[in-house]
Order: structure tokens, then sequence, then C-alpha cells
């Protein structure tokens, strides 16, 4: 399943194709790219069997019948969207799509078409709060994935009668692994999964909705990553599990999410390192109410910062549109630990005009 904007992605997925042809373990299965902002892509292969297990779970939490009637407004190429039609199949229901561009009026409009159910990343319920939309009298349930939901836009949503269920999942998962309800916020873990964290608070899952492989491409080169240790799934993400539920810490590495797409800090910067001229920077992700967070370079002490800027245009018109550049900003000194790592929220806060404690 392929964004037809990400020309990497296509590109991978032709040296993909004969590959899993011949390997009897991917039969059946569907790849959805995770490649962010990477040159180098990732994929995660999903069985027919673990994508209708995800979603029986999620019929069950919802209670879901054949009087409900979803609308899809969520791109099939991620599982977000391939698990609306995988539940509106078991259960027998309507579907409808929601194919024009993201329109906030537009999709208010067609949501009054009896429409029960409904799915959308932050980015999009952020629109909708803002035009100031009430809820239609039909909509039961609109489950927000794809990142984390502010609390004035949840307080908001609600006040404009918005039936909003927050949810915690991943492609790796076949969508959900935990989700609130209508009246409360906490992310309750579905049935069908297992969960445990280690010493550091570091999520692993089990259960039937799992992935059946990841692979990469690398340098044309298809790549099988090992990904389960005993049936286990070990997450990049730092989580409590407090009495079945889970509450969301931070992620361990620099991945960020953007209008609901993973991106990878970390790779951005190994792409920019040729542009760099030498120069100390780092990338940043500051927080945006709308998308999520948006990113910028931060220079350290550098005269000459235009050498970022020049090269500003031509990155971001060659680069997946999520991991786009918004500006080049510089500080006299990165904040850094004891050990020397940088300090990014530390960073963040000067960036944001805080001052350095």
């Amino acid at each position: 399943m392929v964004n037809d904007r990400d020309k990497a992605a296509i590109a991978q997925s032709e040296i993909l194709r004969p590959w899993c042809e011949g390997n009897d373990e991917l039969r059946g299965c569907v790849l959805f790219s995770t490649s962010g902002s990477t040159s180098d892509g990732k994929w995660v292969a999903l069985s027919r069997r673990a994508l209708l297990a995800s979603a029986q779970a999620v019929n069950e939490h919802l209670e879901v019948t054949g009087n409900d009637h979803w609308l899809l407004a969520l791109p099939t190429f991620h599982v977000g969207g391939m698990g609306i039609i995988a539940r509106a199949n078991l259960a027998s229901c309507g579907l409808s799509h929601y194919q024009d561009a993201w329109d906030a009026q537009k999709f208010h409009q067609t949501l009054e078409n009896k429409v029960t159910l409904t799915s959308l990343v932050p980015t999009q319920l952020t629109d909708l709060v803002a035009a100031g939309l009430n809820a239609p009298d039909s909509l039961r349930a609109v489950l927000i994935g794809g990142g984390a939901l502010d609390d004035d836009t949840y307080q908001k949503a609600i006040e404009l009668g918005w039936p909003v269920i927050e949810t915690y999942g991943m492609t790796e998962a076949s969508s959900q692994i935990a989700t609130a309800s209508v009246t409360d916020r906490k992310l309750k873990l579905l049935p069908c999964w297992q969960a445990r964290t280690d010493d550091s608070g570091i999520l692993s899952i089990k259960g039937d909705p799992m992935l059946t492989s990841r692979l990469a491409v690398c340098h044309g080169q298809v790549i099988s990553e090992p990904v389960l240790r005993d049936g286990w799934f070990a997450t990049s993400d730092r989580v409590e599990l407090v009495e079945g539920c889970l509450v969301f810490k931070g992620r361990s590495d620099r991945c960020i999410k953007i209008l609901g797409e993973l991106v990878d800090l970390a790779d951005i910067e190994k792409q920019w390192q040729s542009l760099s001229a030498g120069v100390s920077f780092v990338v940043v992700a500051m927080p945006d109410q709308r998308k999520g967070s948006r990113l910028l370079i931060c220079t350290e002490n550098c005269a000459d910062a235009g050498v970022f800027q020049k090269k500003l245009d031509e990155y971001n018109q060659a680069c997946n549109p999520v991991a786009r550049i918004d500006c080049v900003r510089d500080v006299d000194v990165f904040p850094r630990s004891d050990l020397g790592k940088i300090r990014y929220q530390k960073l963040i806060e000067i960036l944001q005009g805080d001052k350095l404690k």
C-alpha cells in the first residue's frame, strides 16, 4: 500500500514485489510503507488474519452492528484506513468514502448522511473545532489516532458535541492497541493484546493482530528484519500499564508524528549532513496544534546559517511532504547533559523563548 505521492516508496515497491512473490511467509499479506522521512524505507507485512483480528477487537469495543455506517476519511495506504474497511466488512455495515481533498466544511456535510462512525487524525479534528462545527446527531463515535490530541482541542470538541474516542496503536499492530471511550480518556488495552514493559518502561506487545514481518529496502536490496522474540514485539514507546490501561509517556527514539505520519528526525539529519558544510546542527520538532509538530533546523553558534537557508527549497521539494523543514534558527549553544547529549526539550524551550534553567 503506497502513497502515490511518495516517489521513494513507489520505487521501493518495485524492488519488493518480485522478492515477496518468492517468499511463502508473505503470501496473502498486505505491505504498508512506514518509511516516513527516510530514504531507506521500512515496510510492515500484515496478514489477513491479523487485520481481521484487529477489526474484530475494535468492533467489539465500539459495539458495532449492521445498523452502523462508517465514513472513511483516512488513506487506505495507512493501516488506519484499511482497518475501517475490515471493520465494516466484518460487521456487514455501511461504508462510504470521503474522497475529496480534506476540507472541514465538506467533510461535515458528508457526515450528515446518517454516518455513525468515523476515524480522524488530530489535525482533522482540530480543523473541525476551529471552524466551530457541531457534530451531527447521528455520529456516535469519532476515533482519533495517529498522534496525541491536546487537551484544549479535546475539550472544545466535546463542547461541540463530538463523541471523541482517543486511540493508541501502530502499523505493526494492525491498528489499535488501546482505546478510550466517549466518557473516559483512559486508554484501555483491547482484549486481543498482551502487554508488558521492561525496566525502562519500553512497551512490548503480543497478540493475533501482530505483524508477520518487517522489511527494509537499503541500496536496492531487501532485508528482512527479525522483530519478534517468542511472539513479542518490542516497540519504541515508553508507557505505564495501570490496571489494564496504557499511559503513553513518549518515544524512546527520535520519531514523532506529523499529520498522523511517523517522521524520524535522525534520518532527516542524515540527509542534511552533506548540506551542512561542517556546521553543527540538529533537526527539532516544535509543537504545532494543527499538525502535531513542525520541523526546523537549529544551528549552534553559526555565523552563516544561510548555508542551510539556500538548501531549504531544494530539500523541501524532494522530501516526503510531512518531513518538510519550516525554517532555520540559530542558538549560541546547545543545552547538553553531563555526558554531552543534547537536551532536546530544553532546546525547544530556548526556541520558544523560555529561559534555560
